[in-house]
């Protein structure tokens, strides 16, 4: 079909099915109701836009394998059962405004070469993202979904505009790449509030790490690169296991410093009295933890400043532990 296919005030009875078809211009359909059962379109390349307007569908709407060169969009469409979008290839825009969907939503294995719009939707079920990537910016507009937002295998071009849609189920998504961090951060952040709210506090800590990496990918280069100790030694708080394991790791490499290159020696002995390995450890021990009973005592300068910065160190080790330890357990 080389010509533009407008179907206008149509009201069929039976499932309107399309396949391996190619339309030139614009397909478009305006204010067609009462389908039953399913509407479905599979194999078909549309040289314009795709356009299903004010539709009323009593069933399901099923688009495989569909081709646009320019926008697909959904105005004012009602469904009554599901919706599964798989295998898209848009050239431009997919455009979501006013649709109500009395069930669940899919999109699937598609590509998206700009953005993705909701407006004014209403989406009864749940909204499901697999394996799509997106060129510019996936925007929710006073939308309303009544269940759960999944993201997997995702990935995002450019901004992620989710704050002001009201989402009463949960917020989820794994194995999505981010091209801007903002975009990490504001998904993340949205995540971390819905987990809150369903009382899962591992995975809003799980959320919280992953909107205060995107976080820190913004900031300026000097403080970014100095961050990543805080990011992977101490997981921004959202774990005390590592910070116990980078203590006892700091301890038994100040020991081991202190042994191997003689720095100590036991208080009132003479200076070629060196310690032990068990006594080194001892000393490293008594210094992280600042007790410092004053039975070793270091000789040289790099001995006297590595105590310093292991006690220092230490004690704030200590003081970040009983913190995170207290948020996780205690709140």
């Amino acid at each position: 079909m080389c010509e533009d296919l407008i179907s206008i005030e149509a009201k069929l009875g039976t499932p309107l099915p399309y396949e391996q078809y190619e339309v030139c211009g614009d397909r478009r359909f305006k204010h067609l109701s009462d389908l039953e059962i399913v509407l479905s379109i599979e194999d078909v390349e549309v040289k314009g836009a795709a356009v299903f307007n004010e539709m009323k569908v009593d069933g399901c709407i099923e688009i495989k394998n569909l081709l646009v060169e320019y926008d697909l969009r959904l105005p004012g469409v009602e469904i009554t059962r599901d919706v599964h979008l798989i295998g898209l290839e848009i050239n431009k825009c997919l455009v979501l405004r006013k649709i109500k969907v009395d069930r669940d939503f899919y999109l699937l294995k598609s590509t998206i070469s700009e953005d993705i719009f909701f407006e004014a939707a209403d989406i009864y079920g749940d909204i499901t993202f697999t394996n799509i990537k997106i060129g510019k910016d996936l925007r929710f507009t006073e939308t309303k979904v009544n269940r759960n937002v999944s993201f997997k295998d995702i990935s995002f071009g450019r901004a992620i505009n989710i704050e002001h849609t009201c989402i009463n189920g949960r917020v989820d998504f794994n194995e999505c790449s981010f091209h801007r961090p903002y975009g990490q951060e504001t998904l993340s952040r949205k995540a971390k509030i819905s987990c809150e709210k369903f009382g899962d506090r591992g995975g809003a800590d799980n959320y919280f790490y992953l909107e205060m990496a995107g976080r820190r990918k913004r900031k300026k280069w000097y403080i970014k690169y100095p961050e990543l100790l805080i990011q992977y030694c101490f997981n921004y708080g959202t774990k005390w296991l590592p910070i116990i394991f980078f203590w006892f790791g700091m301890v038994l490499l100040s020991g081991l410093f202190y042994w191997i290159g003689q720095g100590l020696r036991m208080s009132g002995q003479d200076k070629s009295d060196f310690v032990s390995f068990l006594g080194a450890m001892y000393f490293s021990v008594v210094t992280a933890t600042t007790l410092g009973y004053g039975d070793y005592l270091p000789i040289s300068w790099w001995s006297k400043l590595l105590a310093g910065f292991e006690a220092s160190f230490g004690m704030f080790l200590w003081a970040f532990f009983i913190a995170v330890f207290a948020r996780k357990y205690m709140r």
